[in-house]
């Protein structure tokens, strides 16, 4: 993933072989991501036409209208890529989620991916580091999942969610907690006779030795 600025907030993300443009903005104590269309499409100059645009209407106090609900009512479809990286989407979640989920979801690689493009391999990849930890893995597919449902709700991408659980994951080779080897249990019968010897070996360990002389 390459993320190229233009100048202005206007930057140029690319991502196997896929561009987007995208306006980059604050919004109160947050900072927000407008897709401009894509690159295939929008010309250089049609882009920064286009944050100009939006640049004077939010200084004119008109606000840039979140996708959501009422826009996907009005324009029945498939959401479209949105140019949103997933540990922004991460980071807007949290706004008003549980905060300690930016450990297991944004220190990685996982979080420079265009969350409209974040498939099975990324989520595979991301889990790999916890291996040797099936909770934490369990947890943070846990985690993605949610992310990735947030992100569809808000229209950011579209289709099934890759780190899915049912149908899916369940079919997907994953971590393992070892299993623990136990040791045969004592038949209730000689538990008298090993205690009894238990004791008196204990005991002897204990007494100090007395001299004969």
């Amino acid at each position: 993933m390459t993320k190229i600025s233009d100048g202005q907030s206007l930057y140029l993300i690319t991502r196997n072989g896929r561009g987007y443009w995208s306006y980059n903005f604050r919004d109160g104590a947050s900072y927000r991501t407008k897709l401009l269309g894509s690159a295939a499409d929008v010309s250089p100059s049609q882009a920064r036409q286009a944050r100009e645009k939006m640049a004077v209407e939010r200084r004119n106090g008109r606000t840039v209208e979140r996708r959501g609900a009422a826009i996907r009512r009005a324009n029945p479809g498939p959401a479209t890529a949105s140019g949103k990286l997933f540990g922004e989407v991460v980071t807007e979640f949290l706004d008003g989620a549980a905060v300690n989920w930016r450990r297991t979801l944004t220190r990685n690689g996982l979080a420079t991916v265009p969350v409209a493009d974040v498939d099975t391999p990324d989520v595979e990849k991301h889990l790999k580091q916890w291996a040797d930890k099936p909770a934490t893995a369990e947890k943070a597919r846990l985690r993605i999942h949610t992310i990735l449902d947030f992100a569809k709700v808000r229209g950011y991408r579209d289709g099934e969610n890759p780190a899915r659980l049912k149908g899916h994951f369940q079919h997907i080779p994953r971590p393992k907690a070892p299993e623990v080897e136990r040791h045969p249990a004592m038949p209730s019968a000689e538990v008298p006779a090993f205690m009894a010897s238990f004791w008196h070996s204990t005991r002897q360990t204990r007494e100090p030795s007395r001299s004969l002389f």
